[in-house]
């Protein structure tokens, strides 16, 4: 499967998945505590992917047929929530974390290009936290 990320209201195909706590599948959002925490500047970048990634394996247990239905798709699928482009966000986080399944390959962003490489830079930042979700 080839994953992609967007914002959501600049990306309108079918393959789209709104991962949003405020609008989306919360099986694989980040908990309001975790996103208030990280918005008013109580835990760092490195302490919202820890958190994150505990969250995701906690919803992976929780919720095993909807995740391992998710993984196993063919095609393409777009995350998507309301941050903006390039912005640290948990839908890149996702998409590395998912990204280490062999037949899962994380594509980018969709309709923006990354003249100034912040998503080579972002995805380098999640590989140098060493956290995973297995």
């Amino acid at each position: 499967m080839d994953i992609y990320t967007a914002k959501i209201g600049q990306y309108y195909e079918e393959d789209r998945l709104d991962i949003s706590r405020k609008s989306g599948d919360v099986c694989l959002a980040p908990s309001w505590n975790l996103v208030m925490d990280y918005k008013n500047k109580k835990i760092s970048e490195l302490e919202y992917i820890q958190r994150y990634a505990k969250e995701m394996r906690f919803s992976w247990m929780r919720n095993y047929d909807k995740w391992y239905n998710f993984i196993n798709k063919s095609g393409e699928v777009t995350l998507m929530c309301y941050c903006n482009p390039y912005e640290f966000c948990h839908r890149y986080l996702l998409a590395y974390f998912l990204s280490f399944y062999p037949n899962i390959n994380f594509k980018g962003e969709r309709n923006v290009y990354d003249k100034n490489g912040k998503l080579e830079d972002m995805i380098k930042r999640f590989k140098n936290t060493g956290v995973v979700l297995s």
